[in-house]
């Protein structure tokens, strides 16, 4: 589901939901609930809402493991054939 907000919306909307629940005094987040609230409002969106739109305001992370990669011409150095082993056994 798309929520139609532009990207720079979906940050706004990010930064101000982790101050909401982050900050520093009492008076602080409850200045960023209002704020929170109000943006939430004027783009006809609820705070049941906010989960979704946290999820698309930040891509799920691709995991790549840098080990995985093979370095270039190095595939396999150590590898012998099965029928050749050289170890003298």
């Amino acid at each position: 589901m798309s929520s139609n907000l532009t990207n720079r919306q979906l940050r706004r909307l990010r930064a101000l939901h982790s101050l909401f629940c982050g900050g520093a005094t009492p008076a602080e987040r409850e200045a960023t609930w209002g704020k929170l609230d109000a943006f939430l409002r004027k783009r006809g969106k609820t705070w049941n809402d906010v989960p979704q739109l946290l999820a698309e305001s930040n891509p799920a992370p691709t995991f790549e493991d840098p080990r995985d990669a093979e370095p270039p011409g190095k595939q396999f150095s150590n590898v012998k054939p099965a029928d050749g082993d050289s170890s003298g056994r």
